[in-house]
This record gives structure tokens, sequence and C-alpha cells, in this order.
């Protein structure tokens, strides 16, 4: 994780970091109105996007369970 020096360019930086985002990532973020990222965020951006809906389902079922239990 670093951020782009005044002379780099995004487009130029995702050329030579080469096409596949497997391999790597790029997330553009406006320094001026973006906080730093936190370690406990940044974990989160390695993930696939199945991987992220299984992990938002998981969080509703346990809700809803919460909710009927306290309804109970």
């Amino acid at each position: 994780q670093r951020r782009l020096r005044e002379d780099e360019y995004p487009l130029e930086v995702r050329v030579v970091l080469g096409p596949h985002e497997n391999v790597t990532k790029l997330f553009l973020v406006d320094k001026l109105s973006t906080p730093e990222i936190s370690s406990d965020v940044a974990q989160f951006l390695n993930l696939s996007l199945a991987e992220c809906q299984g992990i938002l389902q998981r969080y509703h079922y346990e809700e809803e369970r919460q909710i009927v239990m306290l309804k109970e």
C-alpha cells in the first residue's frame, strides 16, 4: 500500500502494473476528503465479491436471529 507520487498518473501506474486485478489493485481516493484507511477496513479490500456477499448474508442472518430472540 502506497500513495502515488506527485509525478505519477493513475492510468500510467495501472498500465505498468498490468491488467490483472488478482495480482495488484489500484484504489483512487481524494487525499483531501478521505481519511486514512484503517487496517481493519483494508483487510476487506482483498475479498472477492462473493466473499463480501457471504459476510453480509451472515450478518443479516445473525441480526434477524437476535431480533427474534429479543421478541421472545
